[in-house]
This record gives C-alpha cells, structure tokens and sequence, in this order.
C-alpha cells in the first residue's frame, strides 16, 4: 500500500472525531413573561432523555451558579472585579462547551431570559431592555459558535401588565399610574430589541415566536428553536409556571405588606390584573400589531418569525421553522 493511501484511513478516523465534536449552539434568550421558565423546568426534568438525542442543555442551575457573570456589564462602566469576573465566566463556558463536545453532544440548548436584562430593569426603565445591546455583545463573544438566537414575544399590553403584577408579588414597589402612563407612550418595541438582538449576533439565525402560540407547549418551542431535535423526548403539555398572580392574589399580597392604598386601587375579583386604561391599551396594541407585521413580513431579513400553533391552518402551520 502506497503511503498516500495508507493515510486515509487515519484521516477518516480524524474527520469523524471532528464531526463528533460539532457542537450547534442554540441560545434562547426569553423574554421574560412567554413561558420561559415552564420551558427550562420541562427541559431540566427531561435532561437524560434529551441526552440520548444528542441535545445537551444549560438552563438556571448552570447559568445563575455563576456561569455568565459580569459578561452583562458594559466594560466602560465594569469595576475591575467585574471584569475579572467576565474574564472567568468566559474561561468557564469554553472549558464546558468543550466539555459538551467530547460527550458528543450535537446541540445545546442555553435557556436564560436573564441574558436580555432583568424585569426589574425594564420596569425601572419604563421600556423593553434598555442596553440590551451591549449586554448581547459581550455575550455573544463568549459563545462565539452561537448559530441560533431565539426569542419569544407577548403582547405589549399582557407583557407589561404581567411585569407589574410580577414586580407587586416579587416585593417591588408598586408601579404606579405615572409609569403606566409612560409605558404606553413610549416608543420601544419588540422591533428594537429584534434589531439589536441581530446586531449582537450577526453569525446566527435570529427565530422568533409569539407567547400565544406555545402556552403549554415545550416540544413546540424546543421544536422551533432545533428545527424538530429532542421533541419527541418532552411531554406534549406542561405545567404553567410563574403565572401572574389574579386581582384578589394581588390585592391580598399588598394588605400583608400593609399597602393598604394601593390594594384598594385594584379592582376586586378573581380576574387578570390590568392596570392600563382603554386609551393605554389601545397605544400598546397599535405597537405590537406593528411588530407582528413587521415580523411576519421579513423583519427586514434580520429575522424568522415561525408561527406555529393549534388551529393553524394547514398550508401555514410551521412555516419558517428552521433547519
């Protein structure tokens, strides 16, 4: 046997290895408020079985143990313990994707809405991720194999009304109608954190959905995020988690803390708690029927918006989900 052809089995066997160690990095980034933490907790208990797929996953126990800290930090404003910490988080996360590798995981799945900014920012803000975009890339340069982002999106008014009765039973001040009121003015949208998003990670394929169409469904989330990967090891439906405490929930949480003023301000009941006024949720809804138009209509070649959910028709269901 010539030495040419004596090689080629040694470069077949180098060519395997490296195939084996193609690792697809799949980050879902939130929002806050469209069933992400259901999401993660389905994943979580189906860990094993996504495992023999070939689908890995990092969800809240890895990312909040100390995974991803300072890496959010705008390191023009980072102390140099911060930065000292991102330079770790980033050592860290290369040491466990090379781990992931080598156990031959194909994809993997990075689950944390905390990537986008906290709610307690947004509400403090009185907008969607404000300095959202640094925080992405310094990020996405700590996961730089990253092929897809994925992102869900709410209604304007049920994501914010949301946020507030989160920030009452988390022990937040109350957001008051001076907030409300901003809010609704202002001109942040789902369109501006697409964009940035885009921006932050100009190598992948940014996915998006709408909150509505996968309440109670992980394997259709998971199956828009991997194009189909790791489904059939999910239950079809999961519980609802972190779901907004009803009015009466609501008001009986403020009489504890003594709020006695700003419990009485909601209204009695066992319904949702919304505390924008007609003309507010009408300026909430013109946005976000802006956003969906947007994105159903390219989103400007900077995104893929899948709409995939019961009752579809046909012809449209799963258009767009990737490959």
């Amino acid at each position: 046997m010539s030495a040419p052809i004596a090689h080629i089995p040694a470069a077949l066997a180098a060519v395997t290895r490296g195939a084996r160690r193609l690792l697809e990095v799949i980050l879902h980034i939130g929002a806050h408020r469209t069933a992400t933490t259901s999401f993660q907790q389905t994943l979580e208990a189906n860990r094993a079985n996504l495992r023999k797929t070939g689908l890995g996953f990092w969800g809240p126990a890895q990312t909040r143990a100390g995974l991803l800290d300072g890496l959010g930090r705008d390191p023009a404003q980072a102390t140099a313990a911060e930065r000292a910490r991102a330079r770790r988080s980033r050592a860290a996360i290369a040491a466990a994707l090379a781990a992931e590798r080598d156990r031959g995981t194909r994809r993997l799945v990075v689950s944390e809405e905390n990537m986008m900014g906290t709610m307690r920012g947004n509400l403090a803000a009185r907008a969607l991720y404000p300095g959202l975009a640094v925080r992405l890339a310094r990020i996405g340069a700590a996961f730089p194999e990253v092929r897809r982002v994925a992102l869900g999106v709410r209604g304007l008014e049920d994501y914010w009304a949301s946020a507030c009765a989160y920030a009452i039973a988390a022990g937040l001040p109350v957001v008051g109608p001076s907030a409300h009121a901003a809010i609704a003015a202002g001109p942040r949208s789902w369109r501006d954190v697409v964009r940035e998003t885009a921006a932050a990670f100009p190598r992948a394929e940014v996915t998006v959905w709408a909150f509505d169409d996968v309440v109670g469904r992980p394997a259709a989330q998971l199956a828009m995020m991997t194009g189909g990967a790791g489904t059939a090891a999910l239950p079809r439906a999961a519980r609802r988690q972190n779901a907004s405490l009803p009015r009466d929930g609501l008001r009986a949480t403020l009489a504890r803390r003594g709020a006695l003023a700003e419990a009485a301000a909601i209204p009695p009941g066992p319904g949702r708690y919304m505390p924008f006024d007609r003309d507010q949720r009408a300026a909430l809804r013109i946005r976000y029927a802006a956003d969906l138009a947007w994105l159903r209509s390219g989103a400007a070649g900077l995104a893929r918006f899948i709409e995939d959910r019961p009752g579809l028709s046909p012809g449209r269901r799963g258009q767009g989900i990737p490959t």
